[in-house]
């Protein structure tokens, strides 16, 4: 079995995903190792990593699972340092998780965008509103404030 390392930053939060692919190229297990170790971040990271490997070994389909689990809102959430320009934003870690394994893994679908209306972030960089996610920009009601790209 070979395996893939993505290096990935949700928010503040830094980490790595770690993918053990089959002779076949497929996805049969996944890691998940966040800098915040011990934390109970890094714990539930660890268990969505075991629920995810063991579904790929039963069969499961990555774009069946990301149906369900990209789009899950929670801290950390916000921008990532991704060069994949359609994983800029994501809501919580295991949202950047499941649109990444799409994105790389999937049946040729790519990751969804984020749902338009999507806060993304806290704290406007001109003036501290809420910062959403519309039409592949983030944007700002309260100062009209907008970063696309």
């Amino acid at each position: 079995m070979k395996s893939r390392r993505h290096k990935f930053h949700v928010g503040l939060q830094e980490g790595f995903i770690h993918v053990g692919e089959y002779e076949d190229g497929t996805p049969g297990e996944v890691f998940i190792k966040l800098s915040k170790q011990g934390s109970t971040l890094a714990g539930f990271a660890d268990t969505t990593a075991i629920l995810v490997s063991r579904l790929l070994q039963h069969g499961d389909k990555i774009d069946e699972m990301a149906k369900h689990f990209r789009g899950m809102s929670f801290e950390p959430s916000g921008l990532t340092s991704n060069e994949n320009k359609e994983l800029k934003t994501a809501t919580s870690i295991v949202d950047y998780l499941f649109r990444w394994l799409e994105f790389e893994y999937g049946e040729g679908r790519p990751a969804e965008a984020l749902p338009a209306g999507t806060m993304i972030e806290t704290g406007c960089p001109e003036c501290e509103g809420v910062v959403y996610y519309a039409e592949g920009c983030q944007r700002c009601d309260s100062c009209d404030w907008s970063k696309c790209g």
